[in-house]
């Protein structure tokens, strides 16, 4: 660590030299706690997160239409020889799980991190298990144990670690979770300088779902990756209990097209819905915030009357491992960094804390589907929004608790329709330690005499009396 005479020095260089305004007013322990916190500062990396040619937020007109493979309009024996090319690769042990899991559950009145709410309509298991359940079930079906990476934040790191512990890591191999924090950037000013929340602390904030490539590197999970011979990341967020962990037609597609990177995508259900846009810029695929996309280009329709750019982002992506480090080879690789403006605690002029009812501070963050328009090749798979896509955003409306239980059910009883087994209950949960997906639902029941003594891996509610099945 340098001297407080270095890091003087080199904040002052930096033009962020009021950082040590108060330097003298400190205890000695508020001046130690103080340098460590220095010491964890990128100081290059921020300074290069506020410059413009790095800033994402400009709006632009000149977009055309992304096209996808539409597996909403193919049949299940024209995907096949893909899935079985996923399979092998699953089997070969090649894939990893990355989940994004660095939020807190405020907006949906819990108390924690977001992966300890309990989101399933009947059994109420948290997020966290379900995706545990989800890859025991790949690791019994292929005899291989797949790797777990979950990037947390600061706020929820330690509650977090010690949830999986209380929980003894839902039965998942210890060894084969970890957990890593995400990156924080420094709260700038308008003026570009960073804001302090004491005299002692520089206001911070996570650095977005962009920053889990770089801090993939910073934890040595990159270099895992490489010894354990694993060659792609299956990615995902937390709030989309769901989500097809890993999933084989998928992952066949993007290795048969030789992609770097490739996202799923649903039908946008209007042109402003609160989801990331697929469109072409300059030939590259990209995706556009719902925040940031104009206007007139979200409303544009094609010939049929569908909206041109109608392919939303679910945040769902395979990507290459050798295409992750080829992005973090240099520290000045960064991803574009969005300016969210906010209202930030911090102190005033006088050394006073102040609390503004306007936004006076800029929060920065990189994110993840910005990779998208630097891979040499990219796919997007476009699949049932139904199937695959029931986030839990909010605590009631769209994307909330009530809606995903809804999708949730609905979802298991397509899949006994599906199969053909009758049912007399719209009240339907599958966990996923059954079968994770629609396929390996049918090929498991088809092997199975139903009505079956009712067990816990099916849950059915009935009449409002939860009966659990097992097989």
């Amino acid at each position: 660590m340098d001297s407080p005479k270095e890091f003087e020095e080199k904040y002052h260089a930096a033009g962020q030299g009021h950082v040590f305004k108060y330097w003298s007013e400190l205890t000695g322990k508020e001046q130690k706690d103080y340098l460590v916190q220095l010491n964890n500062i990128d100081l290059e990396r921020s300074l290069r997160a506020w410059s413009p040619a790095l800033c994402n937020n400009a709006e632009k007109t000149d977009l055309t239409q992304a096209t996808a493979i539409d597996g909403t309009n193919l049949k299940g024996d024209e995907l096949s020889e893909f899935s079985r090319q996923g399979e092998r690769i699953l089997a070969e042990g090649r894939i990893a799980a990355l989940t994004v899991a660095g939020g807190q559950g405020t907006r949906l009145g819990h108390v924690g991190p977001k992966g300890t709410y309990k989101c399933t309509p009947l059994s109420k298991k948290p997020l966290f298990q379900l995706f545990a359940e989800t890859l025991y079930y790949y690791s019994q079906k292929y005899g291989i144990f797949f790797e777990w990476f979950i990037m947390t934040s600061e706020a929820n790191h330690q509650e977090t670690e010690g949830f999986f512990v209380k929980n003894h890591y839902f039965g998942y191999p210890r060894e084969k979770i970890h957990l890593f924090k995400q990156g924080m950037l420094p709260v700038f000013g308008r003026d570009g300088k960073f804001l302090l929340e004491s005299k002692n602390k520089i206001a911070m904030s996570p650095d977005g779902h962009g920053g889990c490539l770089q801090a993939l590197k910073k934890s040595g999970l990159l270099q895992l990756m490489s010894t354990e011979g694993i060659d792609y990341l299956s990615y995902f967020q937390i709030d989309n209990p769901l989500v097809y962990c890993l999933d084989p037609t998928f992952l066949g597609l993007h290795e048969n097209a030789g992609a770097e990177m490739s996202s799923k995508a649903v039908s946008k259900v209007s042109w402003d819905e609160k989801v990331g846009t697929f469109v072409r810029d300059g030939g590259r695929i990209k995706v556009v915030e719902y925040s940031d996309i104009p206007i007139e280009v979200a409303q544009l329709q094609d010939e049929n009357g569908d909206l041109l750019h109608g392919l939303g982002s679910i945040a769902i992506h395979l990507i290459n491992r050798t295409f992750i480090e080829s992005l973090v080879s240099e520290d000045n690789n960064d991803l574009p960094y969005h300016r969210a403006y906010k209202a930030v605690p911090c102190l005033n002029e006088i050394g006073e804390l102040m609390h503004s009812a306007e936004p006076n501070g800029i929060k920065l963050e990189s994110f993840i589907f910005d990779a998208l328009p630097r891979a040499k090749n990219s796919i997007i798979y476009k699949i049932f929004r139904e199937e695959e896509f029931g986030p839990i955003k909010n605590k009631t409306g769209v994307d909330s608790i009530i809606s995903s239980h809804e999708l949730q059910m609905a979802r298991s009883c397509r899949w006994f329709d599906l199969a053909n087994i009758p049912r007399e209950t719209d009240r339907i949960e599958i966990s996923p330690s059954f079968a994770p997906t629609s396929q390996e639902f049918i090929c498991k029941s088809a092997k199975m005499k139903f009505p079956i003594p009712l067990k816990d891996d099916i849950v059915l509610e009935i009449n409002g009396l939860q009966e659990v099945a097992k097989i």
